[in-house]
């Protein structure tokens, strides 16, 4: 019969989750080229880059699992977990209007967001972000 201590259990779940993240990385950077594809003009890139994919995704986990050590987790946890979700969707679409500003003013950058597909980029890169969170 063999016998598995906690330390190898302990093991075998940090690899499992490194192999998960990884899964996780891929299918969210594909998804991200898909929609820079289908949301960009012709020849543009993805529309959340891999790193932050990465960063989002690993943040998200660290805080995860930090907060739901114990199974008692109360709604307002959960709810505190589900906002830094938002926060960080929000955050991911601000960096993208400052990107896209250029010299524009903010009049101009307003205007362009709701008359070209740019609005839907921002709004794209926001969803995306809520799910990879």
């Amino acid at each position: 019969m063999v016998t598995v201590n906690s330390r190898s259990r302990a093991q075998l779940r940090s690899v499992q989750l490194g192999l998960f993240l990884a899964v996780e990385v891929g299918w969210l950077s594909a998804l991200s080229v898909v929609l820079g594809a289908a949301l960009g003009p012709p020849g543009s890139g993805p529309l959340v880059s891999l790193s932050i994919v990465l960063v989002v995704l690993l943040v998200a986990t660290g805080i995860t699992r930090l907060a739901l050590r114990h199974f008692d987790a109360s709604r307002r946890l959960q709810l505190g977990i589900a906002t830094l979700g938002l926060v960080s969707a929000a955050i991911v679409a601000a960096s993208l209007v400052v990107a896209g500003r250029g010299t524009a003013s903010w009049n101009d950058l307003l205007a362009r967001s709701f008359q070209t597909i740019f609005g839907f980029q921002i709004l794209g890169a926001m969803a995306l972000t809520v799910v990879i969170w």
